[in-house]
């Protein structure tokens, strides 16, 4: 099954969307799905998510300091609160990368390691 792709052209429209609605937005973080319904998303709550996320990743890549958390979506006041968000995203990817480092590893280590101390072939992971 095949996902559905948004035109470029599309996903600069809702970036630009996403600015507008943020711009006028005050009040704090703006929910997945609140954002996605002022721009005109339809359809589950889990689909509006992901084309709310394409759209705000597109949103960044035209240069926009869209900030996220766990509450929501909003702009970056200035570029103080930018460049922390930004530091604190490393960090976390830093942190991410060196778990699936440390996985990588023992995934690793269970395929090859102990079965070639008995002789066997399997790959499986039992």
């Amino acid at each position: 099954m095949s996902e559905y792709q948004p035109s470029e052209k599309v996903l600069r429209d809702r970036a630009q969307a996403v600015r507008d609605v943020l711009d006028r937005h005050d009040d704090g973080p703006m929910a997945a799905r609140d954002l996605g319904g002022r721009i005109g998303l339809k359809g589950s709550v889990e689909s509006i998510r992901r084309a709310v996320r394409a759209a705000v990743t597109a949103a960044r890549e035209l240069g926009l300091p869209v900030i996220a958390n766990h509450e929501g979506y909003w702009m970056a006041r200035d570029e103080r609160e930018w460049r922390d968000y930004q530091e604190a995203r490393k960090r976390e990817l830093r942190f991410d990368f060196v778990r699936m480092r440390k996985a990588t590893i023992a995934v690793s280590e269970k395929v090859t390691g102990q079965g070639k101390l008995f002789n066997t072939n399997t790959t499986q992971f039992n």
